[in-house]
């Protein structure tokens, strides 16, 4: 294990020390191993327990992962016809959705015909 001497800020070593009181240097050593595998010039979203406890009660699920968020926007954000993954906007979706649903059909089925018949009118049967 290497051993480092850092020169913090007084406000950072505070607020390690709120959430580690016994311990400021583990709660330390614990943050520093977790973003270990990012370049310090890396673009890292990092999301407060507020914002990812209000997403979950709005998608009714929880997100234990970054890559199950992912998972659940692509699944909103995208359909996939015939393995070609297409990206739509929120309001393409919503607007097919309620085509779907006024045609009493499933959405997939609904926005795959959609798309084809989208796709032959551009570019021929």
């Amino acid at each position: 294990m290497a051993v480092r001497t850092l020169s913090i800020p007084d406000e950072v070593d505070a607020a390690y020390t709120r959430h580690n009181p016994t311990n400021p240097s583990r709660a330390m050593a614990t943050q520093l191993q977790r973003f270990a595998v990012y370049s310090p010039g890396d673009r890292e979203l990092i999301i407060p327990p507020e914002v990812i406890k209000e997403l979950e009660r709005l998608a009714q699920r929880t997100f234990a992962t970054a890559d199950s968020l992912l998972v659940f926007l692509k699944m909103l954000l995208t359909v996939d016809v015939e393995g070609i993954e297409l990206t739509l906007t929120p309001g393409q979706k919503a607007r097919m959705k309620q085509r779907a649903d006024f045609f009493k059909r499933p959405f997939n089925d609904f926005a795959k015909a959609e798309i084809k018949e989208a796709l032959v009118g551009r570019l021929g049967g």
